[in-house]
């Protein structure tokens, strides 16, 4: 099965996503079980528990994620867990946004998953 993130970027892209959906109370359930599922399933590395994963903060993952389909599939993952948040929730949104922000993506597709 091909990777859509490569494997030197699992532990940076891992990192940036814990920060994503760390919000309010933190994460939810589910976006820790399908992040966790990415990790463990997708990218083979079940040793990594995103439990105790530090959360990589927005400017920090600009810096280690400079490919642009890296950013783009980062992104993409960004919003799939901001789905994955209930009931929708506008700080998540905003983290969302700031993250992409950062990583120089933005497009009318976020907001029409959004809608």
């Amino acid at each position: 099965m091909t990777r859509f993130i490569e494997d030197g970027l699992v532990d940076v892209v891992t990192g940036a996503l814990v920060g994503v959906i760390d919000v309010e109370d933190g994460p939810t359930e589910e976006q820790r079980a399908v992040l966790q599922a990415l990790v463990s399933g997708c990218w083979g590395r079940p040793d990594l528990d995103v439990r105790n994963t530090e959360p990589l903060g927005a400017d920090d993952t600009t810096a280690a994620v400079t490919d642009p389909t890296a950013r783009r599939r980062l992104r993409e993952l960004m919003v799939l867990l901001e789905l994955c948040r209930h009931p929708v929730s506008d700080a998540q949104v905003v983290r969302v946004d700031e993250y992409a922000a950062a990583l120089g993506e933005s497009g009318p597709q976020m907001q029409m998953v959004r809608d």
